[in-house]
């Protein structure tokens, strides 16, 4: 018998399926499942700690820029945080993230105070010359400080 090339072979019948059909092969018995769970309790964890992160908006509040000492320095800039703080309950919570100018050229803060803006720039003025200035710059504040601070004790009446 000779043998014959494989690729010399022709077929003479037309291939089908088995009968009958085996249909689709069975499930595995050894697929992790197991792992799937897993997976998908994780994911949902992450989910809800990014949701309630969310709702619950920063962790912590911003640390103050005072200095802790009793200078005039830092209870000058304490007055102007605190005068920061009573226009923006006022005005709103953005007020914060306004500089000086801003603030004095705001036209809700030129309703509600005035003429009184005045002592608003001196304060505001004097408090970003400390911060931001060479020491020395905001030299000649410490004697209207007094006034300063008693000015922006009735700011709060004053503006309900």
């Amino acid at each position: 018998m000779s043998v014959q090339n494989p690729a010399e072979v022709v077929l003479t019948e037309a291939l089908s399926p088995p009968r009958p059909n085996p249909g689709p092969e069975p499930w595995r018995d050894d697929f992790p499942t197991w792992m799937l769970l897993i997976a998908l309790v994780v994911a949902a964890g992450l989910f809800l700690a990014w949701r309630l992160r969310r709702r619950r908006g920063p962790a912590l509040e911003k640390p103050s820029t005072t200095p802790v000492d009793d200078s005039s320095e830092a209870r000058l800039l304490a007055l102007g945080e605190s005068v920061r703080a009573i226009l923006a309950r006022r005005l709103g919570p953005g007020l914060r993230a306004r500089t000086t100018e801003e603030i004095l050229n705001d036209p809700q803060v030129i309703e509600l105070l005035g003429s009184d803006r005045v002592q608003l720039a001196s304060i505001l003025g004097a408090g970003d010359r400390v911060k931001f200035g060479s020491r020395g710059t905001a030299e000649g504040f410490e004697e209207r400080l007094d006034e300063w601070r008693s000015w922006a004790g009735t700011l709060d009446a004053r503006l309900r």
